[in-house]
């Protein structure tokens, strides 16, 4: 008998084996299959009765896969709708690419890393995506999803190019922008180290974060006087560039937004920038080549050069004070800054523990994120009724605070502000604060708060809502009381 059934349990096996598609395994609704069609074999998910290819962290397809790929649009008699995220990943035998109808959603990456990739189709009849010459689009044409290898004109009519749309096309040599482009999305064109030279259109308004970054053989690049804002890392490692000429129009460069880029030799920056990030220069020869002393640029304080200093006036003229303007000078106890900066950027007297005191004039209106963090030294600090927001971390750890109190006019306390303020004991809280961000009185030694008449209760919810403090044991009064 035990000999019958295993012969049985053998053939059913091999008849299972023999099988085109072979289930591999099934998690509630959601089954993992492999299929073979036209001698591909393709790894799918299938839910609620549609074909989803390369799920559960796998390729839809062998990285080896070579030439002309046609998606099936189906598998098993199961409808494909969907390609997962990073199906085609690495990919870079990949010539062309076929879409059906059926298929209605694309994921992000999904066609990442696919180096030979030079062309991709859709089926006329697809309700959600068409083919622009040759680039992968919205229906109406209006967003460029994924780009391919070569030389590609983008057809005009296209406004949005999308993030990772031409990612890790290391083959693309060149690349036309049409003037109908208002936005480059985030990495839109990381990666593409065979890219030599680009013109950005007029009308663009934005670059995003590492649009360009890795672009190892970009020895030119135009910026309209159309873009405001120049996102972090957005040609970060470009190591071809040697100069850069930013227009006027800028008021934003982000963090390390030419870091990298090891041949940048001459950089015009304007007076209408008035954000310049953490490390926007970093490594590169303009850099490097800066002279002691406080580095101005445009109208922002980008950060001391040479020896620190123990002392800082900063000079009229400077509008902002750039993110890591003063990262890490431990020297410094003293610094007065003038009317007419209107921002303090993200990290901008991060760890400056020998600082004690510090005046904040009333042109700032705002504290950028982790501002003053680990400033141990910090007993006293006076924020003006400008100020509308105090960023996240912007005090955090500054231990020699006993007392703060917040003028009417900020809105908003960020997340983590004043975090492990071990002595602060008080702080006054006024009614134009509508939010406290998560943990940030948690770990202060908070024993009285102060608040406008009538709006104990109101304040006692947006503390106990922050969390990380015993609002129980807090003692309120009003702001007139000493």
């Amino acid at each position: 008998m035990k000999r019958t059934v295993s012969i049985t349990l053998a053939v059913v096996c091999l008849l299972a084996l023999s099988v085109a598609c072979l289930r591999i395994f099934i998690v509630g609704n959601l089954s993992a299959n492999s299929c073979v069609v036209d001698g591909v074999e393709w790894t799918y998910s299938v839910a609620h009765g549609r074909a989803e290819i390369g799920t559960l962290r796998k390729r839809a397809i062998s990285s080896s896969t070579k030439g002309a790929l046609v998606i099936p649009s189906e598998l098993d008699g199961v409808p494909v709708t969907s390609i997962g995220r990073s199906a085609f990943r690495g990919c870079g035998g990949l010539t062309s690419v076929t879409i059906p109808s059926s298929v209605t959603s694309i994921g992000r990456w999904a066609f990442s890393g696919c180096s030979g990739l030079t062309s991709i189709s859709v089926d006329l009849d697809n309700p959600n995506y068409s083919s622009r010459n040759g680039l992968l689009c919205s229906k109406n044409g209006t967003e460029l999803i994924r780009g391919v290898n070569g030389t590609v004109v983008i057809q005009s009519g296209v406004t949005c190019i999308w993030e990772d749309a031409f990612s890790g096309c290391s083959g693309l040599a060149s690349v036309t922008i049409p003037s109908s482009v208002t936005n480059i999305g985030s990495s839109a064109f990381s990666g593409c180290r065979g890219l030599t030279t680009v013109a950005i259109p007029s009308s663009v308004t934005s670059i995003g974060d590492c649009a360009f970054s890795g672009c190892s053989g970009l020895a030119s690049v135009t910026i309209p006087s159309s873009v405001t804002n120049i996102g972090s890392s957005a040609f970060s490692g470009c190591r071809g560039l040697t100069t850069v000429a930013i227009p006027s129009s800028v008021t934003s460069i982000g963090d390390c937004a030419f870091e990298g880029c090891s041949d940048l030799t001459s950089v015009t920056i304007p007076s209408s920038v008035t954000r310049i990030g953490v490390g926007a220069f970093w490594g590169t020869p303009f850099y490097k080549n800066l002279p002691d002393g406080l580095v101005v640029l445009g109208g922002v304080l980008c950060e001391v050069c040479g020896e620190w200093p123990s002392e800082v006036v900063i000079p009229d003229g400077v509008t902002s004070i750039g993110g890591g303007a003063f990262w890490g000078c431990s020297g410094l106890t003293s610094v007065t800054i003038p009317e007419g900066v209107t921002s303090i950027g993200d990290r901008a007297f991060w760890g400056c523990r020998g600082l004690t005191s510090v005046t904040i004039p009333s042109s700032v209106t705002s504290i950028g994120s982790g501002a003053f963090s680990g400033c141990r030294g910090l007993t006293s600090v006076t924020i003006p009724s400008s100020v509308t927001s105090i960023g996240e971390w912007a005090f955090f750890g500054c231990s020699g605070l006993t007392s703060v109190t917040i003028p009417e006019g900020v809105t908003s306390i960020g997340r983590g502000a004043f975090c492990r303020c071990r002595g602060l004991a008080s702080v006054a809280i006024p009614s134009s604060v509508t939010k406290i961000g998560s943990r940030a009185f948690q770990e202060c030694p908070l024993k009285k708060v102060l608040v406008a008449k009538g709006d104990e209760d109101r304040v006692k919810k947006l503390l106990k809502k922050s969390g990380g403090l015993d609002v129980s044991g807090l003692k309120f009064g009003e702001m007139s009381e000493p």
